[in-house]
């Protein structure tokens, strides 16, 4: 399953690089009021074209998991442990690092917003902010268990 690793990654990076740019120059990003046609209505749209990027990740990402299924019940609390390991350290890493950002830079949101007229910005820091055991509680089991 390399190959669908590798178009995973790619998806990804595209999800990546449609954030970065439609925080910082949203206008391309705008479909209504544009008129004509541009290189966004070809199929190199793909390449920053964010919302096809995810819907193509959580695709493979779901035929991938349902291919590394256990095969019995003797190995699944061994896969089941290992895939939390995975998942959990990077989402324990970035809720940290995201805490540790916005309360270091509380009105950055604010000011790139100023800077770029994104309203993207906008979401990137809500008071009041939590505190931080919160923060590594979310990341590291918060994210994994179905609320509400």
């Amino acid at each position: 399953m390399t190959s669908l690793d590798g178009l995973r990654g790619f998806a990804s990076c595209t999800v990546a690089i449609f954030h970065f740019f439609y925080a910082f120059t949203p206008g391309p990003f705008r479909s209504w009021g544009r008129t004509g046609f541009s290189v966004s209505d070809t199929p190199l749209a793909v390449l920053w074209n964010g919302h096809f990027s995810v819907a193509v990740f959580f695709a493979l990402s779901g035929f991938v998991l349902a291919a590394s299924a256990p095969r019995t019940l003797k190995e699944a609390p061994l896969l089941i442990g290992l895939r939390y390991f995975r998942l959990a350290l990077p989402a324990l890493a970035g809720s940290l690092i995201a805490w540790f950002w916005i309360t270091g830079f509380p009105d950055a949101g604010k000011a790139a917003q100023a800077l770029s007229g994104s309203s993207w910005f906008r979401w990137t820091h809500q008071p009041p902010l939590p505190p931080l055991w919160v923060a590594a509680w979310e990341g590291a089991v918060g994210v994994f268990v179905q609320k509400g």
